[in-house]
Formats: C-alpha cells, structure tokens, sequence
C-alpha cells in the first residue's frame, strides 16, 4: 500500500470513528475486520 492511500484510510477511519460519519463505498479503499482477519484492498469503483 502506498503511502498517499494509508493517508486514506486513516483519513476516513478517523472520520468514521470520532466523527460518526458513515462513508460511501466509493471512498473506500481498504476494509478492515476484526483482529484475527486479513485486510481486503479494494478495487477500482469507478
């Protein structure tokens, strides 16, 4: 992963998380699980 797309997705996370927003699939670029799963990466959306 990138450097730009960890910005992402911490970007997002923290909006999620400490603000309640709830993101569109579109802006998301990873999914993370519970502790003992693996992260997807997600594909192009467009």
């Amino acid at each position: 992963m990138l450097y730009t797309e960890a910005e992402k997705v911490i970007g997002y996370s923290r909006r999620r998380v400490l603000n309640g927003e709830t993101i569109p699939n579109s802006e998301k670029i990873m999914s993370l699980s519970d502790g003992s799963a693996a992260f997807i990466v997600k594909g192009n959306r467009e």
